[in-house]
């Protein structure tokens, strides 16, 4: 008896879970954790019509004659009849007259396929319920789905499990729809509509959504403005403006002033400078104070001043000195140190000279005894005794003592070139042509002639003027030799050939 009894519990059991799975779904029993999920029409948001759900998150409010507006919210006796929205499954409503309606409407609803009746709420055809849906037959040969739980549309065919916040988009209003933690999510509202999904229209200014310390200005009803602060603009003046100020235009320690929000401005000049952008000294300050150093006061119509300086000085009013070194004082290309304790120089002297100003010839340098013959140029390496010759054309060699013949001949530079071991006239075009200026260099057609970039001379441009290599590092100040390019690359304090001069 006792195995009897415990079969009759068992069998009492299933049928009261399968009654249960019948009434609410199965998907309620299998799936316990979707039962967070609330419907958008529960309860009816819609406050003279009927909800339909279009997704999981959205709605449609079909209203009663007379009734119109986004949840049935507003009454018109003289509204048109298609504004109450009375299609389903999204059905198109056209106006008609009344005595050619066999209902007595004002409208009709143009059904989309597999749809019918007279607000498109049935369908028709075989049954195509899907997702285990039971389909229920309705008048017209019609049938109509009863969705199990988290599925919906007109055939059950929309999945609203795998689903997010903001798979179908329920923000309304232009708002924007960002996921927080995936499913969940939240509607950020455009400036005047609040709520969940945006749907309420308040006033602009009642959450000042102007930024950058707008002023939010209403307007009639519960339209507003943004009154920007200077340099802003935009709706909300979130877009930073270009104003008067933005590049900086005043000068002598001034203060830089916007007047308002067409960004127009001015500049507010310090004691003694005037201006548009306090560029000038006044008239008074110009005679008083422009005698230092033998600088001297222009007037521009009796309104503006400024103190012409001599050579070696600069500044306002001609304070200051510039440093010793310009020009360089040192001579046979002697390196100018400024001493910025006493504003005086010092010369670091090439290998063969000495002296203040390196005027002094030790006679131990390469070109200390002219060897380069026939009129060519001696140039000295600035590290070591080293030098080479810099020959003319039509001679070569070490100290351009050898001839450079053209065939049996030889030929007038740069009149003449040689061609195929004869001496040819050429123009000073064809001349450029046959000699190419290295370097960088650019040849000029009238002095038949390369005129060489700063680092390079020699007939081609072919020879370097200053010696850098990995060894000796001839930059002084921390300058650093660039030995493709053959220069000194400078420091932000300093320039000159070898980073000599302070500036």
């Amino acid at each position: 008896m006792e195995w009897r009894n415990l079969l009759i519990d068992r069998l009492c059991f299933l049928i009261i879970f399968y009654s249960i799975q019948e009434i609410i779904g199965y998907e309620l029993v299998s799936n316990i954790h979707l039962q967070n999920w609330t419907n958008p029409c529960e309860p009816n948001p819609c406050r003279a019509g009927t909800c339909e759900l279009i997704s999981k998150f959205n709605f449609i409010c079909h209203c009663i004659p007379y009734v119109h507006g986004q949840l049935c919210e507003k009454l018109n006796y003289d509204q048109q009849p298609c504004e109450s929205n009375p299609c389903y499954n999204q059905g198109l409503c056209s106006p008609i007259s009344q005595r050619d309606s066999l209902t007595n409407n004002t409208f009709m609803c143009l059904c989309p396929p597999q749809h019918a009746g007279e607000y498109c709420q049935e369908n028709i055809g075989e049954c195509s319920c899907l997702n285990q849906a039971t389909c229920y037959n309705t008048s017209n040969d019609g049938y109509k789905c009863s969705c199990p739980m988290m599925f919906t549309g007109p055939f059950c065919e929309l999945d609203l499990r795998n689903t997010t916040f903001c798979s179908y988009n329920p923000c309304q209003n232009n708002g924007t729809c960002i996921l927080i933690e995936s499913p969940a999510g939240i509607c950020l509202c455009q400036p005047g509509y609040i709520g969940e999904y945006c749907e309420k229209r308040v006033s602009f200014c009642q959450e000042n959504p102007c930024r950058n310390n707008g002023t939010c200005v209403p307007l009639s009803g519960v339209d507003g403005q943004c009154l920007c602060q200077p340099g802003y603009s935009g709706n909300l003046c979130e877009q930073v403006q270009r104003t008067f100020c933005s590049v900086n235009p005043c000068r002598n320690g001034s203060t830089c002033i916007v007047l308002n929000h067409t960004g127009d401005g001015f500049c507010l000049c310090q004691e003694d400078y005037v201006g548009p952008y306090c560029e000038y000294i006044t008239p008074t300050a110009c005679k008083k104070r422009c005698n230092n150093n033998q600088g001297k006061c222009a007037l521009i119509d009796n309104k503006y001043g400024r103190c012409l300086c001599p050579k070696d000085v600069t500044g306002t009013y001609c304070e200051i000195q510039l440093h010793s070194c310009a020009p360089n004082p040192c001579e046979n290309n002697g390196i100018c140190v400024h001493e910025i304790s006493t504003q005086s120089y010092k010369c670091i002297c090439t290998y063969g000279y000495s002296g203040i100003n390196c005027s002094q010839n030790l006679n131990k340098s390469y070109c200390s005894s002219n060897p380069c013959t026939n009129n060519g140029t001696c140039l000295q390496s600035p590290t070591s005794g080293d030098g080479i010759c810099r020959c003319e054309q039509a001679f070569s060699g070490k100290y351009c003592d050898e001839i450079v013949k053209c065939g049996y001949d030889q030929c007038q530079y740069p009149e003449e070139v040689c061609l195929a071991d004869s001496c040819v006239n050429v123009t000073g075009e064809l001349y450029c042509l046959l000699h190419e200026c290295k370097h960088g260099g650019k040849c000029d057609p009238i002095k038949r002639e390369c005129l060489c970039e700063k680092g390079f001379t020699g007939i081609k441009c072919e020879l370097n003027t200053i010696y850098c290599d990995q060894i000796n590092n001839i930059c002084l100040n921390n300058g650093t030799c660039l030995i493709k390019d053959n220069r000194c690359l400078c420091t932000n304090y300093f320039t000159g050939k070898y980073c000599e001069i302070l500036i």
